[in-house]
Parts: C-alpha cells; structure tokens; sequence
C-alpha cells in the first residue's frame, strides 16, 4: 500500500515557506533554520507584548472599578428616596427609604473587562447572559441601590465603552 502523505522519515523534503527563500525545511518545521528562529523570535516578541498588555489591563481595570465604586457611593451620598407609605387598613407606616429591591450592574462576560470583573470584582453569572456585579450596599432601599448601579455604570461606560454596562434592578 502507498502512503499518500510522504513523511519526513521517508527521505521527503520541502522548501520553506517565506517567499523567495528556496533553502530545506528543518524537521517538521515549514521554515528553514534562517527563518525559523526570525520566527520564533516574532514569537517570543509577540507573547512578551501580549503579556504586558494584560498587565496593563489588570491595572487599568482596577482603577476603573474602583472609580466606579467611588462614582456610585457618591451617587448614594447625594440621593434622597421617595418615601413610601404602608396601611393594614387601619395604621399607616412610612418607610423612609422607599420600595424595597435589588440593584446590579450588567455587562457582557466575553470581554477583557468580564474576565478581569469574574477574577478580580467578584462578577458572576448573570441570567440570561453576561456577568453581573450586585450592589454592595446594605440597606433594602431599591431607589438607592438603583442610584448606586447607575452612577457605576456611568463611569464604567465612559471609561472604556467595549465594556457595553447597563444597570438591572427589579422589587422585593
């Protein structure tokens, strides 16, 4: 039976890639040796500057979380809920801080940012796609953690639109 693929082993040789070069490949490599170390140096140089990118990204992420973080607490700072009013029929009840509810912040999860917010920002999964960062305030007023998300948003978007954020929030 002939073997359709002639193999190296065989005594098969090839002729490098790069154009214009008429010199054997080396191995199973489709350069020759000339070449192939002015690729692999390309390489090198490539995952070193992908390395750096990432780094610089890590950085640029927090900064941008934690402006995020500030932008929102300020929001809350400034924000005064509408008062809401409760009856049994009989007795009325003000509840200062307004309807009760949960607020997040919504984001694709397939970008540098959610994969740096799912290891850093402590994002999860959210329905019924992308990752999402809950409100860590702790009171049930749904006004202010609406205020909160959306001042988060603001400067989340402005500070690198790929990131596609929007606020969530649904009653208690």
């Amino acid at each position: 039976m002939i073997d359709a693929q002639p193999t190296l082993e065989r005594g098969f040789t090839m002729e490098c890639t790069t154009q214009g070069c008429t010199a054997e490949t080396t191995g199973k490599s489709k350069y020759c040796p000339t070449h192939r170390a002015l690729a692999r140096q390309a390489w090198i140089e490539n995952i070193a500057k992908s390395s750096e990118e990432r780094a610089a990204n890590k950085v640029r992420f927090a900064k941008l979380h934690e402006d995020a973080s500030a932008a929102g607490m300020a929001a809350v700072e400034a924000h005064k809920p509408d008062p809401m009013g409760v009856t049994d029929g009989t007795q009325t009840w003000v509840v200062e801080g307004g309807a009760c509810g949960f607020a997040w912040v919504n984001f694709p999860g397939n970008t540098k940012f959610g994969a740096w917010a799912k290891k850093n920002a402590g994002a999860k999964k959210d329905y019924p796609t992308g990752l999402s960062i809950w409100c860590p305030l702790l009171t049930q007023s749904m006004s202010t953690k609406e205020a909160y998300c959306s001042a988060y948003v603001k400067v989340l978007n402005a500070g690198d639109p790929t990131i596609k954020a929007h606020m969530r929030s649904r009653m208690d």
